[in-house]
């Protein structure tokens, strides 16, 4: 399950020095990488990891804790309706430069990585990493969260915009829940393309609030582009892709 070295990495990650890669595959639009250690859902919106005792990536140990408030293998595993061995959160995710190739679902935590041609700034809050977006004509700042299987926005930017159906999802510690959902253009730096969004429950999105965020963009991000997040560089790049 997992190669070490350096080398080529898919398009767009030439040179790029590997520590460590991975397989992932998208369920329910959730990111879940096999590892050694087992399946472990990748949430760059997680600011604590959990899962086994040990988790062992690219050579180095971090050790887990077996779950974080309602958060543990086997309520992700029912929730998800896949086997889930562990959460992946920022706590590990800013020791690597995280690369996700959506085109061959290799996952790599590495050292460095090469220059992507669209390079969007990224802030954090708790850890957990945030940049501007711009929704039809309003700029506004949304977490990148690959823990989400659809994007969020704040319901005063939908009011204006017919629902296109209603969707399930779920959020730790609430539980199933429904939303309308909404296609909108979308910009992120450069690069334009449609994503679906609902409407986070009542307390969620008051908490939201709270950091000056009115969005979160999920994991659909990925039907679009290559991406190498670095937190300690606090950087998104992005290679756009055919599919």
């Amino acid at each position: 399950m997992t190669r070490a070295g350096s080398g080529n990495f898919g398009a767009g990650f030439r040179d790029v020095k590997l520590v460590s890669v991975h397989p992932y595959e998208m369920i329910g639009g959730h990111v879940v990488i096999e590892t050694d250690d087992g399946a472990l859902l990748l949430d760059t919106g997680a600011p604590t990891s959990v899962g086994p005792a040990e988790l062992h990536i690219s050579g180095r140990v971090f050790r887990l804790r077996p779950c974080y408030g309602y958060v543990t293998p086997a309520y992700l595993s029912r929730e998800i309706r896949t086997r889930i061995d562990g959460l992946l959160g920022v706590d590990v995710l800013r020791e690597f430069v995280l690369c996700l190739d959506p085109n061959r679902q290799l996952a790599s935590f590495a050292s460095e990585v090469a220059e992507l041609p669209v390079a969007v700034p990224i802030d954090l809050v708790a850890g957990v990493p945030v940049m501007e977006v711009s929704v039809g004509n309003k700029v506004i700042r949304a977490f990148f969260d690959t823990g989400a299987a659809l994007s969020y926005l704040s319901p005063e930017l939908t009011v204006e915009t017919p629902a296109v159906g209603r969707r399930e999802d779920f959020y730790p510690g609430l539980g199933t829940f429904e939303t309308d959902v909404f296609d909108l253009e979308t910009q992120i730096g450069p690069e334009r393309l449609r994503l679906t969004y609902g409407h986070l429950p009542h307390a969620l999105q008051r908490s939201l609030m709270r950091t000056s965020t009115k969005g979160i963009v999920g994991s659909e991000l990925l039907e679009s582009f290559v991406c190498a997040l670095s937190l300690k560089d606090r950087e998104l790049r992005l290679l756009r892709i055919d599919r």
